[in-house]
């Protein structure tokens, strides 16, 4: 949509930091910025009453700093980082009213995109933002980088927002530099900002909160290489997981653990990929900080799993309602402690550090190193993908033999292979011609939605196992009846579980039927 033919002068790549007061105070002294000159700075966001820019993640804003007036347009720029995004700017005259900014100075190509995202005539004010900003230029290992104290508000209508950060803005010399510096105040206490402005300010005028982020299809082509597939995979993971984040502070906390996780599996599952073709390409790391941060989130995951499962017709029907209750308000204490833990790792300098350092490796292209790394990474990406999907598929039918006298182990292992296969298919699928993986990904996402039932039904029974474990310290204080409540919600809770898990043997074999008889592109 906007092709800028190779115009790098449209790229602007920024990262934007938060923090507590103490933080941001002395990362402003660190930097300069603290005695740096203040600017004023008023920002308007316009988009259509449907939302239209905001769905196509574009923004369009009229901006005075000092005197004059420039109109900004900015969009998703696939393949340069999460951090980049293109931008064109052009000066531009004073909003008049309500009426859409003026956009005859934008190039030819910005203004045609943008009219096949919006009408002009429908563009309206959404929010504005007013910061005073304190910048200045740096140096670190060549790179030349601004960085800028923003201190304000985001206004929409009545409500308010504030905005407090620090912005890095690259803007040239080796990019490496960029990240270290950004890498530094992190572990002075700072953490990325999940959520641009912009975003932020989509948010207020609607009067929303964060939404958790889904998994996108890649931007490839039949003629992208088996790099852009590596590349895409790390860009998709990454945004998924650092635009989840602020949603762990909201009602939809639940789910956006659940995003994050997948975020880091499917990282995960991709970079085993190229990893086993080039062990020395430095993405051991990373596959290693996703399986730990995906670990942390883990417990989080498995409460909420188990007090969405519990329900009332079992208890009942065994004389356990009192116990369920008592069963239901520890899971959820439990369930409490484990997302302040999920929000605290959000806060902490692990997750920030983790997409840093990621991005800068893929910035930098450092797989390269590795001599074999540079042969698969000029692979045409669906020649790669062929033998990679036909191995996994291999894998995934050895582990499926037997299934009905698998024990859970072993079940959750075809599990894992399945995932694994399903996301290297989802990560290659638009290098492939139309229709080529659907075949095998409609039987493979049957057949682990049921293997996802069961592996939830064990995990539930192990969860009421560790609940009663944990209570019995208490309980042995407690009168006799109401330790036989619990100790009674807990077997009708494992009991109930576990009936779930085997009740779909059938169906599960005969979704196992289903994908292993499936068409392969790649056979």
């Amino acid at each position: 949509m906007f092709d800028r033919d190779g115009d790098r002068t449209a790229r602007e790549c920024e990262i934007k930091l938060e923090g507590p007061p103490s933080a941001l105070r002395a990362a402003a002294q660190r930097l300069g910025l603290a005695d740096a000159p203040a600017r004023a700075m008023r920002a308007i966001y316009y988009d259509t009453p449907e939302r239209a820019l905001e769905q196509a993640r574009v923004s369009l804003r009229a901006r005075r700093a000092g005197g004059g007036w420039t109109t900004t347009l900015k969009w998703p720029q696939p393949g340069e980082g999460i951090f980049s995004h293109g931008e064109t700017e052009a000066p531009g005259s004073a909003p008049q009213g309500d009426a859409p900014p003026a956009l005859d100075a934008l190039d030819a190509p910005a203004r045609q995109a943008l009219r096949e995202i919006a009408d002009e005539g429908a563009l309206a004010p959404r929010f504005e933002t007013r910061v005073r900003r304190r910048t200045k230029m740096l140096e670190r290992e060549g790179a030349r980088i601004e960085a800028a104290l923003d201190a304000g508000s985001i206004a929409a209508g009545a409500r308010r927002a504030r905005i407090a950060e620090i912005e890095l803005e690259w803007k040239g010399g080796p990019p490496e530099g960029f990240y270290v510096l950004a890498r530094e105040l992190i572990e002075a206490g700072l953490r990325i900002a999940p959520l641009a402005k912009s975003a932020r300010g989509y948010l207020l005028a609607a009067d929303e909160e964060p939404r958790e982020a889904r998994a996108a299809p890649p931007p490839l082509t039949a003629r992208s290489s088996a790099e852009d597939a590596l590349i895409a995979l790390v860009e998709g993971a990454l945004a998924q997981f650092v635009i989840s984040l602020p949603a762990l502070r909201t009602a939809h906390a639940a789910e956006a653990v659940h995003q994050m996780r997948v975020a880091l599996r499917r990282l995960r599952a991709g970079l085993a990929l190229f990893d086993r073709l080039a062990p020395d390409a430095g993405l051991r790391r990373f596959r290693d900080d996703a399986q730990r941060l995906a670990r942390a989130l883990g417990p989080a995951r498995e409460l909420d799993v188990f007090l969405e499962g519990l329900r009332e017709e079992p208890f009942a029907a065994a004389g356990a309602q009192a116990g369920l209750k008592d069963l239901r308000a520890r899971a959820s204490r439990k369930r409490a402690q484990a997302h302040a833990q999920a929000r605290a790792l959000a806060q902490g300098a692990p997750a920030s550090l983790f997409v840093i350092d990621l991005q800068a490796f893929a910035a930098a292209r450092g797989w390269r190193a590795d001599p074999l790394a540079q042969d698969w990474a000029r692979e045409n990406a669906r020649a790669f993908a062929r033998q990679r999907l036909a191995d996994l598929d291999k894998r995934a039918h050895k582990r499926g033999g037997k299934l009905r006298r698998l024990d859970p182990p072993r079940r959750h292992r075809l599990r894992i292979a399945l995932k694994t296969l399903r996301y290297a298919a989802e990560m290659f699928e638009p290098a492939f011609a139309p229709d080529d993986l659907r075949g095998v990904l409609k039987p493979a996402a049957r057949l682990l939605e049921r293997l996802g039932r069961y592996n939830d039904a064990i995990a539930a029974a192990a969860c009421a196992r560790s609940l009663d474990a944990g209570a019995q310290g208490e309980l042995a204080r407690a009168v006799g009846v109401a330790q036989g409540e619990l100790a009674r919600a807990v077997g009708v809770a494992q009991g109930w579980a576990l009936h779930d898990a085997h009740a779909g043997d059938d169906s599960l074999r005969k979704a196992f039927k289903r994908f292993r008889d499936a068409p392969r592109p790649w056979a």
